[in-house]
């Protein structure tokens, strides 16, 4: 049994993919949140900066 072979059935099991969804979906929400603030901040330093 490869290494591959291991990590597939692992990946497969339905605890542990439930478990790596649910932290998938925290960390691209977390992740979308902090770009949102990071462009809000650019553009209110250069609207700032422009007037």
């Amino acid at each position: 049994m490869s290494l591959s072979d291991k990590l597939f059935e692992w990946l497969t099991r339905e605890e542990n993919l439930v478990r790596i969804l649910k932290y998938w979906w925290l960390i691209s929400t977390i992740r979308i949140a902090v770009g949102i603030a990071i462009f809000f901040i650019i553009v209110f330093k250069v609207f700032e900066i422009s007037r």
